[in-house]
């Protein structure tokens, strides 16, 4: 039986919890998951939608107009 989502971003968050980056200008998007919770935009977007959602959604459309152009 496959774990559900709530399982896997429990067991995510234990792990990130203890990581360390590798580069450290992105260790706030880890600690940022950590303190505010998982959103469904993945673990960058995540940061980006805490901090500045007006250039998420610049992003997001971006990636809408290529694909539209792509079909």
């Amino acid at each position: 039986m496959f774990p559900t989502l709530a399982e896997l971003t429990t067991r995510f968050a234990k792990q990130i919890h203890h990581m360390k980056t590798k580069d450290p200008v992105n260790q706030h998007v880890a600690d940022q998951f950590v303190e505010l919770g998982p959103e469904e935009l993945g673990l960058m977007n995540n940061s980006g939608w805490s901090d500045d959602p007006k250039r998420l959604v610049f992003t997001l459309s971006r990636y809408t107009f290529v694909a539209k152009m792509l079909a």
